[in-house]
């Protein structure tokens, strides 16, 4: 039996307690059990009934049943999304009473619950915290009883707790290693410098006699006699078990070119940056009486032109709530005001917003044709430039649809999209799940570069490092601090 992680769950309406249970196959036990003691309580204690009951219970406790609720409880805490740390998440709360963020850490919490054998996390740490990335390596260091594969571009979780890599390589090679990243890493360099080398040598033998075999056929010598001609022969047959010998090499991955312009440029409009402040000021706003967003405590929020904000805060406390508040705003959509407080821009702007559970793709458009959709100009150069340079290759978009992405593409796709659009002020969330580490390096340096505004939730630490923050609002912490 395997659990699989790739998404958030859709039970929307089930309780964490029985989201978390169906994974172990104890509700279905729960049910079954209570059906048969419902049954005895009417007078039926037949032997067939009483085997039943008897073999029911014995699963129950194999599976587990009497400690979930304090296994529950201790992965809810893992995952910060318990009681004590989100201030109103129970095991008795519903699905879609929680955060997508909070949703993703469930969705993780019931496939490490599970009673799978082989448990399968498709890039589990895109939306987790610090904290709650630490008690992941933690919990899948001690998975003892169960296989575990990860895809993930996340070192954080790969150096801490991977005990097998298998590398997918962009030339289509895979490479299977037994031990950790690091030591992987190390022989890896290792490996692909000899593989350079053996390359560079069989490529200067190859030209070398083929280029020897060119002035002797040139000169006609091979037809001067017998000799010659099996002479001639001999060294045509060579060349080509050099050709094959050097087509059968594996393919050295080639660091990519510095270029002048970084491709990745997130504005290239002769249009001028709007001019355009905003602020956010005492702003609440709550779901069913509960959770949401509340900045009353940290005072007027003002963000100026070419500010860098980074919104940080556990999970559940309310960042997505706040960048999508910002983004309807700035569209002038009144359909997802506050509760109470205000967000004001001085101005309109061309505002681009991409959230995690707000794609806007279309399905049946080609990847290109989806990218200059969102171009003042359509620019089809351009836009295969930027696919590029966030992990397409430049041929295969020419034909891709929408439709054919993994849903990691799709989420690659809407930010290369959101870029070509050439907005006044950027609004992100969670920009840099499914990418991998050097595609990450590139959006740095290009929002860096970027003259207008960027409004930003990420929970990698890494790529925050790498941008010019100019100020930074806390929503757990209940702070905010003008870095620059």
């Amino acid at each position: 039996m395997s659990a699989t992680f790739e998404n958030q769950p859709t039970q929307a309406g089930l309780t964490i307690r029985e989201y978390f249970l169906e994974g172990r196959g104890l509700r279905q036990l729960e049910t079954k059990k209570r059906e048969l003691e419902n049954v005895m309580a009417a007078g039926d204690n037949s032997p067939k009934v009483l085997g039943e009951y008897g073999e029911v219970l014995d699963r129950f406790e194999k599976q587990g049943g009497y400690t979930a609720e304090t296994e529950i409880e201790e992965t809810l805490d893992g995952l910060r999304v318990s009681k004590r740390f989100s201030g109103h998440i129970t095991p008795d709360s519903r699905l879609n009473q929680v955060s997508s963020g909070q949703r993703t850490k469930l969705a993780i919490g019931r496939a490490l619950f599970s009673d799978a054998q082989l448990v399968i996390l498709d890039d589990p740490t895109a939306h987790l915290d610090d904290e709650s990335v630490e008690w992941l390596n933690r919990r899948l260091a001690g998975q003892s009883d169960k296989a575990v594969i990860v895809a993930s571009n996340d070192d954080r979780i790969a150096k801490r707790a991977a005990s097998q890599i298998l590398q997918i390589e962009n030339t289509g090679r895979v490479l299977a290693f037994r031990g950790s990243l690091v030591n992987f890493e190390k022989i890896r360099k290792s490996q692909l410098e000899a593989e350079r080398i053996a390359r560079i040598t069989g490529e200067k033998r190859h030209d070398k006699l083929e280029k020897t075999y060119n002035k002797f056929k040139n000169k006609g010598d091979f037809r001067r006699s017998k000799d010659f001609a099996r002479t001639g022969a001999a060294m045509r047959t060579r060349i080509e078990r050099m050709d094959k010998k050097l087509a059968d090499m594996p393919t050295v991955p080639q660091e990519p070119k510095q270029r002048r312009q970084n491709v990745l440029q997130i504005r290239d409009s002769q249009r001028p940056v709007a001019d355009s402040s905003l602020i956010i000021d005492m702003v609440q706003k709550t779901f069913n009486g509960k959770g949401g967003v509340d900045t009353s405590s940290i005072g007027e929020i003002r963000v100026k032109k070419g500010d860098r904000l980074v919104v940080a805060g556990q999970n559940g406390s309310g960042k997505s709530t706040l960048l999508r508040m910002i983004a309807n705003e700035a569209a002038g959509d009144n359909k997802f005001k506050p509760d109470r407080g205000m967000i004001v821009f001085n101005s309109r702007q061309k505002v681009g917003y991409m959230s995690p559970d707000r794609l806007e793709l279309k399905s049946n458009r080609g990847v290109i044709d989806e990218v200059t959709s969102s171009m003042d100009q359509a620019n089809e150069g351009r836009a295969i430039a930027i696919l590029s340079s966030m992990g397409f290759d430049s041929h295969r978009v020419r034909t891709q649809k929408v439709q054919t992405l993994s849903a990691g593409e799709k989420q690659q796709l809407a930010l290369a999209k959101l870029i070509a659009g050439n907005p006044d002020v950027l609004i992100l969330d969670e920009p840099t799940s499914n990418l991998r580490p050097d595609i990450k390096s590139r959006l740095a340096r290009a929002l860096n570069e970027y003259e207008g505004t960027l409004i930003m939730v990420d929970h990698d630490p890494d790529f925050i490092e790498q941008l010019n923050v100019t100020q930074r609002v806390d929503l757990s912490k209940k702070s905010q601090n003008r870095l620059r």
